[in-house]
């Protein structure tokens, strides 16, 4: 074919359109799937008929007659309450395992110890076996996020910085052991694959995603797919440089934006200036005690109007706005979304938005501020697999 398309390529993007306009825009009859897919009616009945054999498609209700010469339409949708994947989270301390359903809603969760032998040795599979036990339908896939490079092509962690070997094949490995199609993406890319399923109507043209904590990250969906750029490092944000002469990143350059915006680094500045004088919010928040001062705290004093934490902040923030308006010129989105817990804070979101908005006048993205971080983190590695 003219293309490169074979006969079976064709028929599984098919599949994959309808698929997709079905999970988007909820049931919907066969004449309805033609006119939003485009396929003959012919196609999509066969293409129909061969998923409802599958289970993948259950026929819904009906729908009334339009008119009274019309029949009732019947409906179909993606059986999504039993068909589950199993998302596996890596992070640095614990390997999270969530069985979900097609709407990203975990069933089953399970926590395990972060090692390499939990993912070679066969516990991560005892693990979901046991999950997978009382399950009112079947796992079709399983989708992985980890931090740093991935290739989601070939489904292999590059460079975690430290958590896993370079270049390790986690597809092939986990794949082997589960008995599943594994997808593996960067986390950052996973979360906001999460909220394009989650919110598809605010997922449409270029949509830049940043996430911040514990680190900074960064992610980019153009009408639905991912750019990955020529190294799968497409639009990390975070390991732009902010200081010529900055401290060492995971990542091996010096002066990222990362370096002033990280967790440990914010706290470690917040300890140093830590005083019923200096800081007082912060010192009541914390009780008086250093022991007690984390970002999260240094945050609610923020938003609180600590003078002693908002001068301490005035530096990173200031580095966190210059790094957005840089991609806005790079990217030119139609929409930002900023993430992070510490977004549930008015005065935090208002504080961000004008710095960003002084920096990229006279061009003016739309800039959504989301604090929902943990829940995106943790649908992420489904949403990899459900996509998938």
């Amino acid at each position: 074919m003219k293309n490169g398309k074979s006969v079976s390529d064709l028929r599984l993007s098919n599949r994959a359109l309808l698929l997709e306009r079905l999970y988007s825009g909820g049931a919907a009859s066969r004449k309805r799937l033609s006119e939003l897919s485009g396929l003959t009616a012919a196609s999509v009945t066969q293409l129909t008929s061969q998923l409802i054999g599958e289970g993948v498609l259950v026929e819904t209700d009906k729908m009334p007659p339009q008119g009274r010469t019309g029949r009732s339409e019947q409906l179909l949708d993606i059986d999504r309450q039993r068909l589950y994947v199993a998302g596996i989270l890596i992070a640095e301390e614990s390997i999270a395992l969530n069985i979900c359903d097609f709407d990203l809603r975990p069933v089953k969760t399970a926590l395990l110890p972060m090692s390499l032998s939990v993912l070679t040795e066969g516990e991560l599979h005892a693990a979901a076996e046991r999950l997978g036990k009382g399950l009112d339908g079947r796992l079709v896939g399983a989708g992985v996020s980890i931090r740093g490079g991935v290739d989601p092509l070939r489904g292999v962690s590059l460079d975690s910085y430290g958590l896993l070997p370079r270049n390790f094949e986690l597809a092939a490995v986990l794949g082997a052991q589960l008995g599943l199609p594994i997808d593996v993406d960067n986390n950052v890319r996973a979360m906001l694959t999460a909220h394009e399923l989650s919110d598809p109507l605010s997922s449409s043209g270029v949509v830049l995603f940043i996430k911040y904590g514990p680190g900074v990250g960064g992610a980019l969906l153009e009408d639905g797919s991912h750019f990955l750029g020529s190294r799968f490092k497409a639009c990390e944000i975070g390991h732009l440089c902010s200081e010529e002469e900055g401290e060492e990143c995971v990542c091996g350059k010096h002066g990222c934006l990362e370096t002033l915006l990280r967790f440990e680094a914010i706290e470690a500045s917040a300890k140093e200036l830590f005083s019923e004088s200096e800081t007082p919010f912060l010192f009541s928040i914390c009780k008086g005690q250093l022991e007690n001062v984390c970002a999260a705290a240094v945050y609610e004093a923020f938003a609180r109007g600590d003078a002693g934490i908002r001068a301490l902040l005035k530096k990173p923030l200031a580095a966190f706005a210059c790094a957005i308006a840089d991609s806005v010129v790079m990217y030119d989105p139609d929409l930002i979304l900023l993430c992070s817990e510490f977004f549930e804070y008015r005065e935090l979101c208002e504080y961000v938005e004008k710095e960003i908005r002084s920096r990229t006048a006279p061009q003016q993205p739309h800039l959504r501020f989301i604090s929902g971080q943990n829940e995106l983190g943790e649908k992420g590695a489904a949403a990899v697999a459900v996509k998938s």
